[in-house]
């Protein structure tokens, strides 16, 4: 009642395992397929973004299918947390994903795996110009991305483009630095 109150299709509760897991995942190591979802405002289930390399990414999964079924079970009427817990498990084990795209029902089994953390990277796209990768916002990308910035001025770069596209957020603050 009280997230209901609140008004924002964002907020969610958690329970302590579950909570645990979010954690595991926000730290930028778990064991699963590979997938960030989110509710979109109709209720469906979206894949937000497939991390690279991963069983779910190798299987031709793509950021926009919308999840209808894990492990046999239809994700109508569970939470996120719940569908995201039924994506994860030891690495080796099996999960069977379901999804539709374009009008088309997908079925694949997936062997889940240690999803690494590799949320952020750097190249330069130009002259002076270097792309900031940000996949997913972890513990410790802040830090990683200031880090990159202040090397950026030591490298006399004339601008830094911050690539966010398909990120599904993460954690919206961390530990904050202070100087001395």
């Amino acid at each position: 009642g009280m997230l209901k109150a609140l008004g924002d299709p964002w907020s969610a509760y958690y329970e302590p395992s579950q909570f645990a897991r979010f954690q595991q995942t926000l730290s930028g190591s778990y064991s699963g397929v590979g997938l960030w979802v989110r509710r979109t405002t109709s209720g469906v289930l979206r894949i937000e973004s497939v991390q690279g390399g991963s069983p779910a990414d190798v299987a031709g999964m793509r950021s926009g299918d919308v999840l209808t079924a894990v492990g046999g079970l239809p994700v109508t009427g569970r939470t996120v947390a719940d569908v995201v817990a039924a994506l994860r498990g030891r690495p080796g084990t099996a999960v069977t994903v379901e999804v539709d795209r374009d009008g088309r029902h997908i079925t694949d089994v997936l062997s889940r795996s240690r999803i690494s953390d590799d949320d952020v990277s750097a190249n330069r796209i130009g002259p002076g110009v270097e792309r900031l990768r940000i996949v997913a916002f972890t513990s410790g990308v802040g830090r990683w991305v200031r880090a990159r910035v202040r090397e950026a001025a030591h490298q006399h770069l004339r601008g830094i483009v911050l690539d966010l596209r398909d990120n599904p957020g993460g954690l919206l603050t961390e530990a904050v630095e202070t100087e001395s």
